[in-house]
Order: C-alpha cells, then structure tokens, then sequence
C-alpha cells in the first residue's frame, strides 16, 4: 500500500475546501478561525498485468477528509489543529495507481459538495471547543 498525500492547495481550491470566519475574542479583539479540508489519499495496487495478455490491474483508493483549524489574530496565529471526525472517500479504478492519480484526484474533486458539507458540520461541532479555547487564551482581569 502507498501513502500520498495530495497538492493540498489545489485540491482544497477544487473541492472549497476552506473557510474562514471571525469570533469575538474580548470586547474589541477578533480572531479569524480558518478550516481547511485536507484530504489524505492511499491506494493500493490489485490484480496483474501478464504481457501480451489483457491485464486484470485495479487500482483501490481510500481519501481520509481531515479537518484542520487555524486561529489568527493580527500577527499572532496557532499551528493547524486537526478536529474529529475524519469522512472517508473511497472509490476504485482500472489500470495502475500512478496513472490512474489523475483520475483519482478529479473523482474526489467531483465529491467537492460532499466535502464542504463534512467542513461545514465538523466546524459546527467545534463552535463550543472553540469558544473555550478563546477564553482560556485571553488573559482575565482582576485574578
């Protein structure tokens, strides 16, 4: 089985596979959440190609939809935090992996509505992480 992982930045912009929103940190402070769907794809090689014979070779792949956020506030920012749950993709082609990763990265791209629908939700479900996340970074007055 190989491991790939796609050209994120074309691939996010093919799917719309970001966003980012702002949140209020403190009374005139905001800070900028950005989720980013980042897809993790392996294939795995089956069946044969036997020479002059017409080969049996397929390609299986599996897309793991991670999503990640970022906060940014003016020049401070905190590295990607990777949020659960992760929406697998699978599908399977003819022929071999490496050329058939085209087709592969154009069958996910077409998933795109699929994909934002999974960012959306997973960002919905991290509002409340969020918020407290926001108010244990934001120093308190008078403790």
């Amino acid at each position: 089985m190989s491991l790939t992982i796609l050209a994120a930045a074309l691939l996010a912009q093919a799917t719309g596979g970001s966003f980012t929103h702002s949140v209020s940190a403190q009374p005139g402070s905001t800070v900028a959440a950005t989720y980013e769907a980042r897809p993790v794809v392996t294939t795995r090689q089956i069946g044969a190609a036997g020479g002059t014979r017409m080969g049996t070779m397929r390609c299986t792949w599996k897309a793991a939809i991670n999503v990640e956020r970022r906060l940014e506030a003016g020049d401070a920012s905190t590295p990607a935090r990777s949020l659960m749950p992760v929406k697998t993709l699978t599908g399977s082609r003819h022929g071999d992996c490496f050329t058939g990763r085209r087709g592969i990265d154009q069958e996910i791209a077409s998933r795109a509505p699929e994909i934002r629908a999974h960012l959306e939700a997973v960002a919905m479900q991290d509002q409340r992480d969020l918020r407290a996340e926001l108010e244990s970074l934001v120093p308190t007055s008078g403790r």
